[in-house]
């Protein structure tokens, strides 16, 4: 048993040597192209074609192109690149439409295909060889040519869905600019209406220390008029001796002014029912502002006060 044991092992490392000695298995190159293009008559379209390999680009790397047209079973050589030099083939349409872009050591077999017609519609096959890389897949393109290019609906459902966000953000603008701009104005209507509400209260203040100032000296001075013309009334109808006495006064009372001629007397008639009424207004300031008429009792004891020192005099 262990000779049997022994001799197996032998024969797996003996195996194991030889494949790592052996020549190593080829790798598969990968090629990549797009699935569909699209042109117009008369207009040029370029076939891209890529690749993949493990190896170094050698200088037997080989890129061929073949096409084949719709409706048609035959595939025909339409291009080929070997030791570093582009081949177009004289046989088909697209011998003089044809132009070489492609870069092998950047990995690019790549062609343009120029003045497009209706009769290029078809498959195109690129198939890259890369020794020793020469297994592999290689990649289709279907090239459609229309007398206009037809939109795809990929980029019309784009375009709507841009357009609407763009909508919905020029209203959002509009509506926080409207906002704005009407609180603002709110703001600034505010600040006019305090305003004015402030100044009416200040001429509303104005008017009312005016008028407790001014009406009562007005009043005053009408009924002392009233008063003096009641005085002068009862002079009048009095006795003539009492008019005899009255005489009496006046001279001397024109005496008294002859003598002091050179010095202004002002009305102390005046002076006094004012300072009077204004002593009565400056009581009642406390209160609220308004305009009050005096009493009559507070004149009458105005002009007794003034009429008693004359009619004793």
């Amino acid at each position: 048993m262990s000779q049997g044991a022994g001799g197996s092992g032998s024969l797996l490392l003996l195996a194991g040597l030889l494949s790592a000695l052996g020549p190593s298995p080829t790798s598969s190159i990968h090629v990549y192209t797009q699935r569909e293009v699209y042109g117009t008559v008369g207009s040029h379209v370029t076939l891209s074609c890529s690749f993949w390999s493990s190896e170094w680009i050698s200088e037997d790397i080989s890129i061929t192109w073949h096409f084949q047209a719709e409706g048609s079973r035959d595939s025909t050589s339409i291009f080929h690149y070997a030791k570093g030099q582009p081949y177009i083939d004289d046989v088909g349409s697209f011998k003089e439409r044809m132009e070489w872009v492609g870069n092998p050591h950047r990995k690019d077999g790549s062609i343009v295909i120029h003045n497009l017609d209706y009769t290029d519609n078809g498959t195109f096959t690129c198939d890259v060889k890369n020794p020793p890389d020469i297994v592999g897949k290689s990649s289709q393109v279907t090239l459609y040519v229309f007398e206009k290019v037809p939109t795809r609906y990929g980029v019309v459902l784009g375009s709507i869905i841009g357009g609407a966000l763009l909508l919905v953000a020029v209203v959002v603008a509009l509506v926080y600019l409207i906002r704005y701009c009407w609180l603002r104005r709110q703001a600034a209507l505010q600040r006019r209406l305090s305003a004015m509400e402030k100044g009416k209260l200040q001429r509303s203040a104005k008017d009312a220390s005016k008028r407790s100032r001014q009406a009562p000296v007005l009043y005053a001075m009408l009924d002392h008029s009233r008063g003096t013309k009641a005085v002068s009334e009862k002079k009048a109808k009095g006795a003539p001796g009492d008019s005899r006495k009255d005489k009496k006064r006046l001279a001397g009372r024109e005496g008294t002014v002859g003598a002091g001629a050179g010095a202004p007397q002002p009305p102390k008639v005046v002076m006094t029912i004012e300072m009077e009424l204004r002593g009565e207004a400056a009581e009642a300031t406390h209160p609220p502002a308004t305009v009050r008429s005096p009493s009559k009792g507070s004149l009458k004891s105005a002009l007794m006060n003034i009429i008693k020192p004359n009619s004793g005099t």
